[in-house]
């Protein structure tokens, strides 16, 4: 049997941490793809004044070599933009990409939580019941076998009468009459005693 600690420690999910950096890589493309539509804005800008003063240019009759040279301008703004989408388009296409695997992630991290949750809520059910059996062959009182499982957790004789509501003096008497028909010298060995027994079990 084994010995519980004052509260549950903190147990990593399984898989968060995969979860987590999806979630960021999803995020850095996110991102990257504000950028890219306030990029695409400016040039679809340009285009549009470039278009708009070509037809100015042709309207005036300006110079052969001042409409070529608006024509080249236009052309590579046009270009530009297309560029720009095509990446835009291949950046969000990640970014869906990527919130989906996150998504998948947390489910099935939620999974495997609720799993190893309930397989520990059985093995606590079990330790307790085997705990309290071997109090009961000690012939323990209700009290004694309540303190005991609070020496188990850890419980100081101090925090041990906080919860009981009585003084320090009868929890230790309490604890020193535990000790007398456990046959066992102290807490130390208390607890040896279950823990001993539960990795005797696992061998």
């Amino acid at each position: 049997m084994g010995t519980a600690g004052k509260g549950q420690s903190e147990s990593g999910d399984p898989g968060s941490k995969q979860a987590v950096a999806v979630a960021r890589t999803a995020k850095s493309y996110f991102l990257m793809s504000i950028e890219q539509v306030f990029l695409l804005g400016i040039l679809m800008m340009v285009v549009l004044l470039a278009g708009l003063d070509l037809h100015m240019d042709f309207t005036h009759k300006a110079p052969t070599s001042h409409i070529a040279v608006d024509i080249l301008l236009t052309t590579v703004a046009i270009v530009s933009v297309l560029f720009v989408w095509r990446r835009f388009a291949k950046t969000q296409k990640r970014v869906d990409s990527e919130l989906s695997r996150s998504h998948q992630m947390v489910v099935e991290t939620a999974e495997e939580l609720s799993i190893w949750r309930a397989k520990a809520e059985r093995m606590n059910q079990g330790l307790v019941h085997e705990i309290e059996k071997q109090l009961e062959a000690w012939r323990m009182s209700a009290a004694e076998k309540e303190i005991g499982f609070l020496l188990l957790k850890g419980f100081s004789v101090k925090e041990i009468a906080e919860v009981r509501q009585t003084s320090e003096r009868t929890v230790r008497n309490q604890t020193l009459a535990i000790y007398a028909k456990a046959n066992l010298a102290g807490r130390a060995e208390f607890a040896a005693f279950f823990l001993e027994d539960l990795l005797d079990s696992r061998s």
